[in-house]
């Protein structure tokens, strides 16, 4: 059985239990699992979504900046490294008399979204103006409104330098972010940004949530009825390889809307394994 070892996801599983008790959990088969919920998502949007239902089943499907593993430390899980001053991969400047901090977050080899379109700094950089924008609403914009600047080498297009308005000890908290696809987000932003709440109208999220290029996680969503239920399908482009080392992996995971006249059940044999 593989391990859940990170804090992250031990929080998601806690979170799950407390937001879908409700419900029922059911294996259907050896590689299948039903979640009930008796809560529904408002938007599969990553950076707008704030319903509990919707953040912790993104988790299935995307991968934040950083985490806190088991150990109360701040990993993360789609960059190289998180920047810091020993190898030099962050340093702070002063700038007008005023302490800013500039820190290059490397992208992992090979990341890509679940159209196989890789990820780059251009994500990064429209998920933050996305993120900034006025009419663009979100739960909080504290993360986004402290970047100054994101810019890269094309040469080297998943090397990141970010520059932060204030030199923070923890700015790497504020950089929790879930990225969006710049390619395929893109050209909507474009079109429906300047217009208030446009963008969260006509978001792919909302409109076509089963591109696969929109998910990074291990999962990607493969149906969607509003009322009745969310299916997550394995993510075939996902660059992590524990899909095949872990003997209860589900290739499939549905969330089922639980109504007062579904009966509960729950099958104690059922498991998530998630990482």
């Amino acid at each position: 059985m593989c391990k859940v070892n990170s804090k992250l996801n031990k929080v998601m599983i806690a979170i799950l239990s407390a937001v879908f008790i409700s419900g029922f959990a059911q294996a259907q088969n050896a590689k299948e699992l039903s979640i009930g919920t008796n809560t529904e998502f408002e938007t599969l949007n990553p950076i707008i979504a704030s319903v509990g239902a919707s953040k912790y089943m993104l988790y299935l499907a995307t991968r934040p900046w950083t985490y806190m593993d088991d150990k109360n430390e701040w990993k993360t899980s789609i960059f190289k490294r998180i920047p810091n001053l020993k190898d030099k991969s962050m340093k702070i400047v002063t700038e007008g008399g005023k302490k800013k901090l500039i820190a290059t977050w490397e992208f992992i080899d090979g990341l890509k979204w679940g159209d196989g379109h890789p990820i780059t700094c251009k994500d990064a950089k429209f998920t933050w103006e996305v993120g900034l924008s006025p009419n663009t609403s979100l739960p909080t914009k504290e993360g986004y409104e402290n970047i100054e600047s994101i810019e890269w080498d094309e040469k080297t297009p998943t090397k990141c330098n970010i520059k932060y308005k204030a030199a923070k000890w923890n700015f790497y908290v504020d950089s929790h972010s879930l990225l969006l696809p710049e390619h395929l987000e893109g050209p909507i932003f474009q079109k429906w940004g300047k217009e208030k709440e446009g963008y969260d109208r006509n978001t792919l999220y909302q409109k076509d949530p089963t591109q696969k290029g929109l998910w990074n996680g291990p999962y990607v969503v493969s149906e969607v009825k509003l009322g009745s239920h969310v299916v997550f399908a394995a993510n075939s482009k996902n660059h992590y390889p524990y899909h095949s080392q872990c003997r209860n992996f589900r290739s499939e995971l549905t969330f089922k809307k639980y109504s007062k006249n579904l009966p509960y059940r729950y099958d104690s044999g059922s498991s998530i394994s998630v990482r």
